[in-house]
């Protein structure tokens, strides 16, 4: 037997999926759309250079149809439970003294003998 919270997580996951893959759908569409505009211009430029080697006139650019766009409902994320405010302990500001070693005591003076 499943839980009522189980299956909403399932439907969730479900609803996810379905708006991943629209917006899948809507940037292959885009790309292909914009991979059709580069096309269409290098076939006009090419027709361009035939048409001036050949002295005829130049043709007129193509008129490129403007992209539908549709509004992918995006899913709105679930507010998050705020934090519980930690009790921080105070920090030490001052750093440990570094000990020096002591200072050399000077080489005695050895007399000859």
């Amino acid at each position: 037997m499943t839980t009522s919270y189980i299956l909403e997580r399932q439907q969730e996951l479900r609803d996810m999926k379905r708006l991943a893959r629209q917006a899948e759908a809507a940037a292959m569409d885009a790309a292909a759309s914009e991979a059709e505009a580069k096309r269409l211009a290098n076939e006009h430029r090419i027709a361009v250079k035939m048409a001036r080697i050949n002295g005829e006139p130049e043709p007129e650019a193509p008129v490129l149809p403007e992209p539908v766009v549709e509004a992918v409902a995006e899913p709105e994320p679930a507010p998050e439970p705020e934090p519980e405010p930690k009790v921080a302990a105070k920090k030490q500001t001052k750093k440990a003294a570094v000990k020096k070693a002591p200072a050399k005591k000077p080489a005695t003076k050895r007399t000859k003998k």
